[in-house]
């Protein structure tokens, strides 16, 4: 009887040691779900981009999507811009309110067929005084 309450108890502290630590929307990562958009001049050309994020505050992980329209980046034949596009679908870090994808993200191009054209660390920072997120020098903004 001994020797079971010890491994039950050796079971849980395992357990609770090694689990994520959930968060809720005022340690930040609930601030994050929605849709935004920003502008984002890049090779000369400005150009629209869309943001989707879905998080999971229990497991700290996040579903993360982003189309922009018309990449500079990504110039095609002519230097006629392509869309660049991303998905992030794992966990992240928190810290305070920026959350950090814990991979590194590819980036592709969206020619046809896609080409890959780097990989990146994604990160977003809320700002809670205008309700938007920053990252890599961009604004977005909720739709």
């Amino acid at each position: 009887m001994a020797l079971l309450l010890v491994v039950a108890t050796a079971m849980l502290i395992y357990s609770s040691a090694f689990a994520a630590t959930p968060m809720n929307a005022k340690d930040g990562i609930g601030v994050f779900n929605g849709k935004w958009e920003s502008m984002r001049e890049s090779g000369g050309v400005v150009t629209l981009q869309h943001l989707h994020i879905q998080c999971n505050p229990n497991m700290n992980t996040c579903r993360i999507r982003v189309l922009i329209e018309r990449s500079g980046t990504c110039s095609g034949l002519y230097g006629d811009p392509t869309g660049l596009g991303w998905k992030y679908n794992g966990p992240v870090l928190v810290d305070g309110l920026t959350i950090t994808a814990a991979n590194m993200v590819d980036l592709y191009c969206l020619s046809k067929p896609p080409s890959y054209l780097n990989s990146v660390t994604a990160y977003f920072t809320y700002n809670e005084a205008d309700d938007t997120l920053t990252d890599f020098g961009a604004t977005w903004y909720r739709r």
